[in-house]
Parts: C-alpha cells; structure tokens; sequence
C-alpha cells in the first residue's frame, strides 16, 4: 500500500532528501510551503498586487477567512455546502478573478471544487456579494435543453419579441412557482446548474442566449451593447426618456450581465462566421 502524500491542505508533501536534509516541504503548486516554519519559501507570484504586504504574505495572516489553494493569490471565493439530495447550496464568496466554486463543511472549512463557473459574476449581486441561499443542481439540464431546443435555430424579431422580463425566453424566470417569496425569487433567479462545460445561474443562460442571438446574427459587440443598455436605461428611466435622451442617459448594464452576454456573444459570433 503506498503512502498518502497528500496531508495538510491536501497538498503533497515534498520528503525528499537534499544535501542530506530532508525537506518535508508541502508543494502548493507556485511554491513551496514549510511547516517547520510556518512560511512559504520564495515570494508570492503575484506580490506586486498587494505591495503594502511582504512578498512572502500568505492569507493575509488570516487562514481562517481566506483560503490560497494554488499558492498564488487569497481570495474571498464562493463557498457552497452539500445537502443531503445532493444539491448544493450559496453560503458566502464575493466576486473576484476566481471562478472556482468551493464546498465547505459545517464548520467553514475548505473540501473540494465542486467546479468553475461561467463567469466570475455567475451567483453575485451587481454589487459582488454572493447571492446567499441560492441552489446549485448539477442534475439540472433544464438550461441545456433550453439553449438547444429554444435558442440554437432562433430568428432575430421571435426572440426580441419574446425575451423581456418575465416573457417566455426570460430564462431566469422560467416556471418560478406563484406565490413564491421575494427572497425565493432571487435565489431562484440565481439557481444553479450545468452549462457549457461550466456551472451556471439561471439568469448567466438568459444572458448568454441574449448575447448568443446577438453575435448570430452578425450584429457587432458594440451595437449589441448599445442596444442591451437601451433596454437597461427604459426599465430604468422609463420609455419617454429613453427615446428623448437616450443615449445620453445611458445605463449600463452591471457585470454579472455583461459578462454573461460576452461569452454567449463569442459563441454566436463564431458560429456566424463559420457556418
């Protein structure tokens, strides 16, 4: 029977001999960690992110709060905890470069990745917090079979005309049970699953078909942006005012929806050119 090398943090330790010492050094795949001394070996990869702290920082000094599974950079991520019907439920993270989603225990420790998400706005608020109670069910195909069935071969006009809020392609929306709570709305706007080789909310697919039909139909990026935020600014400002003074009124939409869109809008983009 071999040896578990993989021990503290789920790291390998390093025990290898060198100049007749052994290291017992734990790999944390950018640098070496030792124990002994409770420090890493060599600087952070990206210290210079974070030049009001020593190159050797690691979590912040707070490992309690902040995790650095690959020994480059600390992060508030998305934690999620396993339910007993193996579904998978929100319980902190703030937006940031990371997309990993990471299952934690009772007590708030670090388990595993569950996986990626779409975007790294896939279960945030536009102000970065994460949507806290929101669902994940990796048994989910419902925006698969959405994408394929209802999107894919779809004309230009039929999903303007049918893909506002609350009307049938509002994906995010879709068969919301009545009566529902407004804190259960959200979290079911943000409810969880796979698409695209990558774990995202409802509402990441309703955005990603918007940018998809956009990109299908060889409209650029910037018209399509154009037109997104002038939808944005009426919901906003109202139709009057939008037809008055749009664009100088213009809103944007925030980045949980703007990203979403991009990668639903390169895939659009692609499959017009290469048709």
């Amino acid at each position: 029977q071999l040896p578990n090398r993989r021990l503290y943090g789920g790291k390998e330790l390093q025990d290898e001999t060198l100049a007749g010492n052994t290291l017992d050094w734990y790999d944390f795949e950018a640098r070496m960690y030792d124990p002994l001394i409770g420090r890493f070996l060599t600087t952070d990869p990206m210290a210079e992110n974070a030049l009001a702290w020593t190159p050797y920082n690691a979590m912040w000094n707070n490992p309690v709060k902040f995790a650095d599974p690959s020994g480059t950079w600390s992060f508030d991520h998305i934690e999620v905890k396993k339910n007993e019907n193996n579904t998978y439920t929100i319980v902190g993270g703030e937006a940031n470069s990371d997309k990993n989603i990471y299952v934690v225990n009772d007590e708030g420790k670090y388990e595993s990745i569950l996986g990626e998400m779409l975007t790294e706005y896939s279960f945030h608020h536009e102000n970065g917090q994460a949507v806290i109670g929101a669902k994940i069910n990796l048994n989910d195909y419902s925006g698969i079979s959405f994408f394929n069935n209802e999107i894919q071969d779809i004309g230009l006009m039929e999903y303007m005309n049918n893909a506002k809020g609350g009307e049938p392609l509002d994906f995010k929306v879709k068969d919301m049970p009545e009566g529902a709570s407004k804190e259960y709305q959200e979290q079911y706007k943000y409810r969880g699953m796979p698409f695209d080789g990558k774990i995202a909310s409802a509402r990441d697919i309703g955005n990603y078909a918007a940018g998809y039909v956009a990109g299908g139909h060889g409209i650029s990026w910037e018209s399509a942006r154009f037109a997104f935020d002038a939808l944005q600014t009426k919901q906003d400002k109202g139709v009057l005012s939008t037809l008055l003074f749009y664009p100088f009124n213009r809103i944007e939409e925030g980045q949980p929806t703007q990203r979403a869109q991009y990668k639903g809008y390169k895939f659009g983009e692609y499959i017009y050119y290469h048709q």
